[in-house]
């Protein structure tokens, strides 16, 4: 029929084609046996979690109630606009109407102490004062009122420039104060 029989040079890319998926396969398997691939993971404390579960806020308990009640009077609606859904009616209830669900929530972060847990405050910074600081506090309304009108940053530069400028022992005070705080 029109179609020349195989010879050497056409039957070499055939095989090279075959053994293609195998050079392919290979990496694969190997970075699946990697170490890293197999960090061993922390181990759980008893009960499964580290301390009493966290209160839930009183939106949050109202998502939970109203999600309920929206899968079963609307059960075609998507995630998203369940969201939404939940969104706009915990924003346009009274305080009267989302009374109960911050009562639940008050409930919630009192079972929270009782448990022992301790709600976290946001803080900044790593909570030690240094002496350069104490400085900077102390200084910062000195150089706004020899230069009004100045940029923050130009206030840090005039302070860390006062600041290179006395003398050590001066420091040494600020960084005592520092220690004592």
């Amino acid at each position: 029929m029109g179609r020349a029989p195989a010879t050497a040079a056409g039957a070499a890319p055939k095989k090279a084609a075959a053994a293609a998926p195998a050079a392919v396969a290979a990496p694969v398997a190997v970075a699946a046996a990697s170490p890293a691939a197999k960090k061993a993971k922390p181990a759980k404390a008893a009960g499964g979690a580290a301390g009493p579960k966290r209160p839930l806020s009183g939106y949050m308990h109202f998502a939970a109630h109203y999600r309920e009640v929206l899968k079963r009077e609307a059960p075609t609606l998507a995630q998203k606009e369940i969201i939404q859904a939940i969104g706009h009616k915990w924003n346009t209830m009274t305080v009267v109407e989302k009374k109960p669900f911050e009562e639940r929530a008050a409930a919630d972060k009192a079972r929270y102490a009782a448990e022992g847990g301790k709600m976290k405050s946001v803080k900044t910074g790593s909570g030690k004062t240094n002496g350069y600081a104490l400085f900077l506090k102390e200084m910062r309304p000195v150089v706004l009122k020899r230069h009004p009108g100045i940029s923050f940053a130009d206030v840090g530069r005039k302070v860390a420039e006062l600041w290179k400028g006395i003398a050590e022992s001066e420091k040494d005070k600020y960084k005592a104060k520092a220690r004592a705080a």
